[in-house]
């Protein structure tokens, strides 16, 4: 079973930080304290210069279809990639309120989302990029994710 799933899985070597050169459309979900977020995260990698930017659309919801607050999210840096782990070295990072009727996306809670973002640094590893498909796990939550070649 292990030699017919290692034949499954791509063999990764320079050729994952070609394919992952250009834009990419990253759409997560997750849930914290009854709280739904979905995100619309457009990532461009620059394989030249080994720089990325991450855009963000967050949505918070809360027993109900449409969302109660929307903020963007917009952060930069350098990236490397080695032995399938991609690990981002934050250089900015910034939120903003879209939409927030209830008052609660406050410059001390994006004070605090900062500091967050910039102590954490654990890397994601590569599952796969397939056919514009880049599949990846992060090694601590375990969680999975799709992100789609723009």
């Amino acid at each position: 079973m292990l030699a017919m799933l290692s034949v499954c899985l791509p063999i990764f070597a320079d050729d994952t930080v070609s394919k992952l050169d250009g834009k990419w459309l990253c759409p997560i979900e997750s849930e914290q304290e009854g709280v739904v977020f979905k995100i619309a995260l457009y990532n461009e990698f620059d394989t030249k210069t080994m720089k990325y930017i991450s855009k963000g659309i967050n949505s918070m919801y809360l027993d109900s279809p449409e969302p109660f607050a929307q903020y963007s999210s917009l952060e930069s840096g350098t990236f490397k990639v080695k032995d399938n782990l991609l690990t981002f070295n934050l250089e900015r990072v910034q939120f903003k309120a879209i939409n927030d009727p209830e008052k609660i996306l406050t410059a001390e809670l994006f004070s605090v989302m900062e500091k967050s973002y910039k102590d954490n640094n654990d890397p994601v590893k590569i599952i796969s990029i397939i056919d514009n498909i880049r599949i990846s796990s992060d090694p601590v939550s375990g969680q999975s994710s799709e992100c789609y070649k723009i």
